[in-house]
């Protein structure tokens, strides 16, 4: 097995299970020894790819985006003029939901200390990119997406808090709340 691909593992392997103790714990609660220890790995290693802990998760969320991206590639081939507005609005949000771990990590730590702001930007962003071949978008289509992306990442990072809170399942919720949640 050649070094890179070895570096690759590795690297990988320590991003892997960051996500799964930053899911599980919360951005906070989890040290970098915690990544290094539970991907079998030391901290100077981890430190060798990440200068920072904050490091770890924009480059979790810049794999997300990148995957994401991919995905619509895919689909404006698949779907080509017969794509809808709509129906981009709905893969985005629905990319969001099913890493909603990640997303929530990302919007407290931008709602705690003001910074990853441009992370949470760049998948709309690369979103319209991706369909720029059969849209044009406009600045309220744009803001129309971003905002539909901040609001069901606040939505997914409350959401079991609340329904735990109220004792009330989140299809409850949302029937209650039609209009108001994503």
């Amino acid at each position: 097995m050649d070094k890179k691909n070895d570096i690759n593992k590795t690297k990988q392997r320590l991003l892997d299970c960051a996500e799964m103790l930053f899911s599980e714990r919360g951005y906070d609660a989890v040290s970098a020894d915690d990544i290094a220890k539970s991907a079998g790995s030391t901290k100077s290693t981890l430190f060798y790819y990440f200068e920072k802990k904050q490091d770890i998760l924009y480059t979790l969320m810049k794999l997300k985006r990148d995957c994401a991206v991919e995905r619509f590639k895919e689909y404006v081939k698949e779907k080509g003029d017969s794509a809808s507005k709509e129906d981009i609005y709905r893969r985005c949000v629905g990319f969001v939901e099913e890493n909603k771990d990640i997303f929530r990590i990302a919007i407290f730590e931008f709602l705690k200390t003001g910074t990853g702001t441009n992370i949470i930007m760049e998948l709309p962003n690369e979103a319209f990119k991706a369909f720029e071949s059969i849209f044009t978008f406009t600045k309220e289509d744009r803001l129309r997406l971003i905002v539909t992306i901040i609001r069901t990442t606040i939505w997914l990072a409350l959401c079991d808090n609340l329904c735990e809170s109220f004792d009330i399942s989140e299809d409850e919720l949302r029937k209650m709340y039609p209009e108001e949640l994503p």
